[in-house]
């Protein structure tokens, strides 16, 4: 049997691999800290047990962020939204450092959690996440300028960047 991919079920593969540090557990079930990210992670194929232990994690009426389960849940469970989404994978993409782009620290987090950067890790990737371009300035290149700066910087540390993106943003490209 082929050993699962680390971008099969990457919320997953960050929370027992590099993000370690940050997981809360129960179970089979792992999670960023809810301040940080809505992402929960199940094994691939999630039984009863770890259903309930998404429940006890999350809390009641909680809304869970779910990627890489191909499962529906079980019955009582309410499917509030289903994204289609696709992964998008560096392969060629021109990476290109920037002078311009600022690496941010601690001091920066509030200003992090609210725009731009890298989310997930699994082993040998790192995301590229929520990329933001105020409306005054759009066109401009400045968001291609970043993710190309940061696909430099992630090729430099040995890793391989990849996104997500809802799938009607497809079309949009990096070039």
């Amino acid at each position: 049997m082929t050993a699962p991919h680390p971008l099969d079920n990457p919320v997953r593969s960050s929370l027992a691999g590099p993000h370690a540090r940050f997981a809360e557990r129960r179970g089979n079930v792992l999670r960023y800290p809810a301040d940080v990210s809505p992402f929960l992670a199940l094994p691939d194929q999630p039984d009863a047990a770890d259903w309930a232990d998404v429940a006890a994690l999350a809390g009641p009426g909680a809304l869970v962020a779910l990627a890489g389960v191909r499962m529906p849940p079980p019955d009582g469970w309410e499917v509030t939204l289903i994204g289609e989404g696709v992964q998008l994978v560096d392969h060629e993409v021109e990476a290109t450092a920037d002078g311009e782009a600022v690496r941010l620290g601690p001091g920066d987090v509030p200003e992090m959690l609210e725009l731009a950067g890298e989310r997930l890790h699994p082993p040998g990737w790192t995301e590229i996440s929520a990329v933001c371009t105020d409306d005054a300035w759009r066109g401009l290149g400045f968001a291609s300028r970043l993710v190309r700066a940061l696909v430099a910087s992630i090729r430099a540390r040995g890793e391989t960047a990849f996104l997500h993106a809802r799938r009607e943003s497809e079309r949009q490209s990096v070039t």
